[in-house]
């Protein structure tokens, strides 16, 4: 099922019993012709798209991937990219009219650890030399690829980021982007597009794993909110300690 909700917890117009034919695993949003629509994937393997009002739109692709999807990241400038990991191990792009982008890169043999630890967790995409650059957290390794599968210069091992990486997120921090990633081990780290580590290192930003991350601009500057296993939600600066906590 799929559901809307405005910020007083009343339902809003997007209500879908039957989504997809098995549980939905990934959401992101896009501006598309001047509205909003939403991407759903799923544990069967398949992508759709919805308008607010709960209709489909044109992406609808039942073998997106040969296993469940995972992740989902999208790229906004000019005309939306969407990126899906699954548990194929194979990163893939698609166009809004659920077309195949060039990007489809096999990582089933990229990892000595990937058929122990699973597939890709987490995904983001930012804009980098004036081209998308996709950013995923594999069994081993946080990555980036360039749309035309190549590797870029990311590449942080799992003892970087103190345990496998299970969010990612992206911010513009000091004019440039910089990747927060998010550990098993409840470590908040921040990364320069060129793997060097930038000022947010906490160690212990939960009492358990870190599942979800979003970030949100608040009083000029970035702050990142994180949600873990030992349910609560933390607000965290870039510079400093976590800001909040809520159970």
């Amino acid at each position: 099922m799929l559901r809307s909700w405005r910020i007083d917890g009343t339902s809003g117009a997007l209500h879908v019993d039957d989504a997809h034919s098995s549980w939905i695993a990934a959401l992101v949003v896009v501006e598309h012709d001047g509205a909003p629509l939403i991407i759903s994937a799923s544990d069967d393997g398949s992508l759709r798209s919805w308008r607010i009002d709960g209709t489909p739109d044109a992406l609808h692709v039942d073998d997106a991937h040969s296993s469940g999807i995972g992740a989902l990241a999208v790229e906004h400038d000019g005309a939306p990219l969407i990126v899906s990991a699954s548990h194929d191990w194979v990163l893939r792009s698609w166009r809004i009219d659920g077309t195949p982008g060039a990007l489809h890169i096999d990582n089933s043999q990229s990892h000595d650890r990937a058929l122990q630890y699973g597939p890709t967790r987490a995904l983001a995409v930012l804009e980098h030399d004036g081209a998308p650059l996709i950013i995923s957290a594999e069994p081993g390794a946080v990555r980036s690829w360039r749309i035309d599968g190549t590797p870029g210069t990311l590449h942080i091992d799992d003892d970087d980021t103190r345990g496998m990486t299970m969010a990612l997120a992206v911010v513009e921090y000091d004019g440039a982007p910089l990747i927060i990633s998010a550990s098993e081990l409840a470590a908040l780290r921040s990364w320069r597009i060129d793997g060097t580590p930038g000022a947010l290192r906490i160690d212990d930003a939960h009492s358990d794993w870190i599942s979800a991350l979003a970030v949100l601009e608040h009083d000029g500057a970035p702050l990142i909110i994180s949600a873990g296993d030992d349910r609560t939600i933390i607000a965290s600066r870039i510079a400093a300690a976590p800001r909040s906590a809520e159970p």
